[in-house]
């Protein structure tokens, strides 16, 4: 019965830890700037709970295209969901402050 409990317990554990939703992280991404121009605006959060999306960080282009290829292996892993019709996101305004990029 013991042994079982903790096979369970690893199960679940196992679980937790692959079986979470994804959620795109800033850090990883650069976001030095010489101008506003050097920015994308993006989303950063849990991809599978946030079906529009709209974009609430920013980064410095040269990571877009890593950004990109992240975001569309999270999607993959959501899995089914309700077709939510969005509406329209709020047109960001991108900044490059000290240096860095900024919503």
């Amino acid at each position: 019965m013991v042994r079982r409990m903790r096979h369970l317990r690893s199960v679940t554990l196992l679980c937790l830890a692959a079986c979470a939703s994804p959620v795109l992280d800033p850090k990883p991404y650069a976001t030095t700037c010489t101008q506003a121009a050097d920015c994308a605006a993006v989303f950063f959060g849990d991809v599978c709970k946030s079906v529009c999306g709209c974009a609430n960080g920013a980064i410095a282009t040269s990571a877009l295209a890593q950004y990109t290829k992240d975001k569309d292996a999270a999607n993959a892993t959501c899995g089914p969901r309700p077709a939510i019709a969005c509406a329209p996101c709020m047109e960001p305004v991108l900044r490059c402050t000290n240096g860095a990029c900024a919503l």
